[in-house]
């Protein structure tokens, strides 16, 4: 904000401006932020539900897979099946030349059922072989999702921590930040990832610090919750 605008607006007292004016100029600014990343939060919850719909979908795709599978190695056995009994068929049509043409009937129906399964089988594979490519996709897309929504979450939160730092630097009065438990101070954490302007102070430590503020004639003691 222009100085010539932040004067217009906050009305000025004895050692500045008006505590009031800043106060709320502070709370609209804040609230902004908490719009913009509740906004987030809930493309962030969007996201979720896609995801959890497409694990869903994932889960349908793996049974269907599972029972593929089992019935692939049904009809491998039924196939095996139905070899043991041509061989044994048409050993049978070698011993006994009296029931030849019975035999042979029934090699010839059994060689009909085997190219049958032969058939369903090659479908079987075929339709297993699209499952694993759907289901390899659905992960894919899962993996996304996922990429995206915490993306997007974190990108949100590093804009609002920066207007924040932009909102206290126009502000040009002292602030003290002390870090809580529920936002604690640790190395490389969210408070060194915010480049905060000479007028902002964050304590570091859990032990008490003092701040000297010469021009107000004040000292702040603060420590922060590193966790």
């Amino acid at each position: 904000m222009p100085q010539e605008e932040m004067t217009a607006r906050f009305r000025t007292a004895l050692m500045g401006f008006q505590k009031q004016d800043v106060l709320n100029w502070i709370d609209e600014r804040t609230a902004e932020a908490q719009k913009r990343q509740e906004e987030a939060k809930a493309r962030e919850a969007e996201l979720q539900q896609q995801l959890a719909a497409l694990q869903e979908e994932k889960q349908a795709l793996d049974a269907q897979l599972a029972d593929a599978k089992a019935r692939v190695q049904q009809m491998h056995e039924q196939l095996e099946d139905c070899k043991a009994r041509q061989e044994k068929a048409e050993a049978e049509a070698q011993s006994y030349k009296v029931r030849l043409f019975d035999k042979e009937q029934e090699v010839v129906r059994l060689r009909g059922e085997s190219s049958e399964m032969r058939r369903q089988l090659d479908e079987l594979a075929a339709q297993l072989a699209e499952w694993k490519a759907r289901s390899a996709h659905l992960e894919e897309q899962t993996r996304q999702a996922a990429a995206a929504a915490q993306s997007r979450l974190d990108e949100a939160q590093a804009q609002a921590r920066e207007q924040l730092a932009q909102a206290l630097e126009r502000m040009e009065v002292p602030v003290c930040i002390a870090p809580g438990n529920h936002d604690p101070f640790v190395r490389g954490g969210v408070w060194e990832s915010v480049r905060w302007p000479e007028n902002v102070c964050v304590f570091r430590k859990n032990t008490m610090m003092s701040v000297e503020l010469p021009r107000w004639n004040a000292v702040v003691h603060g420590a922060a919750f590193t966790g």
